[in-house]
């Protein structure tokens, strides 16, 4: 299975078991934030972008691990032509 970073809105509707919780069924993995390289991607991101310093983080480990990034946040947008999007609904 490819890998996927998920941000608080895919995790959000998997805990409220909203329609978008097909999620459900991935293995899931918390990844520490130890890293400089992603903590300054996140930095870029924040300075650049006009999102939470938290989206930050996971679009920037998506973009490290050059991972998929699933949201259904609209936010994300901006940022479709740096990460690959998969989007739910």
């Amino acid at each position: 299975m490819a890998t996927k970073v998920l941000d608080s809105w895919a995790l959000i509707a998997l805990f409220n078991e909203e329609p978008a919780a097909d999620i459900g069924q991935m293995p899931i993995n918390i990844v520490d934030v130890t890293t400089f390289d992603l903590v300054r991607q996140a930095a870029v991101f924040r300075a650049t972008k006009k999102l939470s310093y938290a989206d930050c983080f996971a679009a920037a480990l998506a973009k490290i691990r050059r991972a998929e990034f699933v949201t259904g946040d609209p936010e994300f947008k901006t940022m479709e032509g740096e990460l690959k999007i998969g989007w739910l609904k």
